[in-house]
């Protein structure tokens, strides 16, 4: 495996640089010659090292299961309308 030519405070700054200026990642990575896999690698190994480099949305468990619910009442009135709407349909 080679050295890479960034060191990884440069790395940080290159990562940071498409926060800050609303580059896209192929801006980015054309103007550090680095491929696209490269920058996720970097991207994935300094977020979990330093706060506001792609941070990892945290969930709360609490807000998950009101989620949940919410979803399973949605699918069981969607599963009703369903079901009048294939009656209604079976008996014309």
């Amino acid at each position: 495996m080679s050295k890479s030519k960034y060191s990884d405070d440069q790395k940080i700054t290159i990562l940071k640089e498409k926060e800050d200026h609303s580059l896209t990642i192929e801006e980015v990575c054309d103007k550090y010659s680095i491929s696209i896999a490269t920058y996720y690698l970097w991207k994935r190994k300094f977020s979990k090292e330093h706060k506001g480099i792609g941070e990892y949305r945290e969930f709360d468990s609490m807000s998950l299961t009101e989620e949940n619910k919410t979803l399973r009442k949605l699918y069981i009135n969607l599963s009703e309308h369903n079901y009048k709407l294939a009656k209604f349909l079976n008996n014309q």
